[in-house]
């Protein structure tokens, strides 16, 4: 029997590896199926996204309906609840079919990074590499932006990319469509039109690559005219000092209404801080693994993430100043932009990172290539060479041992039954009213947990003794009322007691849902009604840090 060709044997690892990403991909889709809101103690933007479809799918337009009047939403871009509201009408508040649509984006984004890497190993491998990243499957159970921006993002590279690749007017149609339907996912998207506009005036100015400048001006009218109309649109209906991404970034902090907005000096602090956050971010989201913590010392770590990072931009370098394409000016941007952007804590940080995943791992591998090759007399040919495929297989030798646990057989099979059973029962039920077990805080999250489970209980408690006309304030009001079904305010975060005095005036407030599991609260709040005890009468309170106050 003749033995196989080296070319049929390379398509035969190619096939089974694009074949373990696709089995990979639907495990791990599976395993993320559950009946929670959120896996994280945050839960505050899915809750919102969750509130804005119903809205959508109620009729009364893209409104904030936990705010009297229901006034027009400004801030979170409309796709991803626009998504979701088909199924909120069909099917209330069955948290199943709207984790399905993540998870479908999910599996959809490791073909379209696949796709966009090319057809050869080195793209396989990265596409494996991304579905076995422990933040990237993270996201993929959170009912957010993320993983559906990824997806979108990457129709938009490869579309640009085929573009200045083969001329075809098909990409020039879809690279705009794509670009909007990125950025009104999620709004850092603008970076992606940057970048792909700098690619193209780049491509134009080397003059062989036959762009022309009528190109360059159609890409720049038709991608922009969405996001001018929702930016028109946001500044007619704004109303307070956070309601945009501007007038938040334009804010010194966000968390501190007594600060002035930002300046020179606070912009420049800014910066200083985010460097620190995405110095330890970006080289985490790919080096991601608990035992290392037991493994190396604080040094050592500390080098091993200097080694991602000087791998990562000299890679990056690399092809910038080599090729220009579009997904270097993108990295570029949207760099440059959350180096800028307000950020609280690395957890904030390294989720930003994860719609750019695949990019730090292509840009890292690069760097290994062009640091070997530095040092080679005869260049290789190959996209990535050795050193860029062993720095490769360690990422992918991280990844298994993060996610060892879904990986487990035994494990498998128990998560298996749970969610066959969570899955035949939810499934086609239409749930009129949010459940409690749609709140419960994940077990990462044991010192918050039993503060968030009071906190979302009493807001359970409330849903049957509320007018229709009664209003809340409380820390997290979107999962306030997503619950109650009532309205919700969030309470102004300054130490000015007058302020809050006057804005529970003004409001119409009728009841306090006071939780000092948030710094906010206790920093904010407490204070205001410890002084102004009287005008409040407690409803019921708890030692896990939660209490209901009704304004007198």
């Amino acid at each position: 029997m003749a033995s196989q060709s080296p070319v049929a044997s390379k398509k035969t690892v190619l096939l089974v590896f694009w074949i373990a990403i696709l089995v990979l991909s639907c495990l791990f889709a599976f395993e993320l199926m559950e009946g929670r809101l959120s896996a994280s103690r945050r839960g505050g933007d899915s809750a919102f996204y969750v509130l804005l479809a119903k809205a959508i799918a109620a009729g009364q337009g893209y409104a904030d309906i936990n705010i009297p009047g229901a006034p027009p939403h400004t801030q979170y871009p409309p796709l991803l609840p626009l998504v979701f509201s088909p199924f909120v009408a069909a099917f209330g508040f069955n948290i199943l079919f709207l984790r399905a649509i993540v998870l479908a984006f999910g599996v959809a984004s490791i073909c379209a990074i696949r796709s966009y890497f090319g057809r050869g190993w080195a793209a396989t491998l990265i596409a494996l590499l991304t579905i076995t990243n422990f933040y990237y499957i993270f996201f993929m159970r959170e009912l957010m932006t993320e993983v559906p921006y990824a997806f979108l993002s990457f129709l938009a590279l490869f579309s640009a990319d085929r573009y200045l690749a083969d001329k075809k007017r098909s990409y020039l149609v879809l690279l705009p469509v794509f670009i909007t339907l990125a950025y009104m996912m999620r709004m850092i998207g603008v970076t992606l039109y940057a970048g792909t506009i700098a690619a193209l005036v780049a491509s134009a100015l080397k003059g062989q690559e036959r762009v022309q400048w009528k190109t360059i001006a159609f890409v720049a009218v038709s991608g922009l005219v969405v996001f001018a109309a929702w930016e028109a649109r946001n500044a007619v209906f704004k109303d307070g000092a956070a309601s945009t991404y501007s007038s938040i970034f334009m804010q010194a902090d966000y968390y501190l209404e007594d600060k002035a907005g930002v300046s020179a000096g606070t912009l420049v602090e800014r910066v200083y801080k985010n460097y620190g956050y995405y110095h330890h971010a970006l080289p985490r989201t790919v080096i991601i693994w608990s035992g290392m913590n037991e493994l190396l010392t604080r040094p050592q770590l500390f080098g091993l993430e200097l080694l991602v990072l000087g791998l990562t931009f000299t890679g990056f370098l690399d092809d910038l100043l080599r090729k220009r394409g579009p997904k270097d000016f993108y990295f570029l941007f949207y760099m440059a932009l959350l180096i800028c952007w307000p950020v609280y804590g690395t957890g904030d940080a390294r989720r930003y990172m994860v719609p750019i995943v695949p990019l730090v791992y292509f840009y890292c591998a690069k760097g290994a290539h062009f640091l070997a090759e530095s040092f080679r007399r005869s260049k290789s040919t190959s996209p990535l060479n050795a050193a860029a495929v062993a720095v490769l297989l360690v990422f992918l030798v991280i990844n298994i041992a993060e996610v060892r646990y879904m990986l487990d057989p035994s494990f498998i099979a128990t998560r298996f039954n749970a969610v066959s059973s969570f899955v035949m029962r939810d499934f086609g039920r239409k749930i009129e009213r949010i459940e409690p077990a749609a709140f419960e805080a994940s077990s990462s999250y044991k010192e918050y947990g039993e503060c968030y489970k009071r906190y979302t209980d009493t807001a359970f408690e409330m849903r049957d003794v509320l007018n229709s006309d009664d209003i809340i304030m409380a820390r997290k009001p979107e999962v306030v009322s997503l619950i109650t079904g009532g309205y919700a305010l969030r309470f102004p975060f300054t130490k000015d007691k007058e302020k809050t005095g006057a804005f529970i005036t003004a409001k119409g407030v009728d009841y306090i849902l006071l939780d000092t599991c948030n710094p906010e609260g206790r920093e904010y709040l407490v204070p205001y009604i410890i002084e102004n005890s009287s005008k409040f009468s407690v409803l019921s309170s708890g030692p896990a840090g939660a209490e209901l106050l009704k304004v007198r």
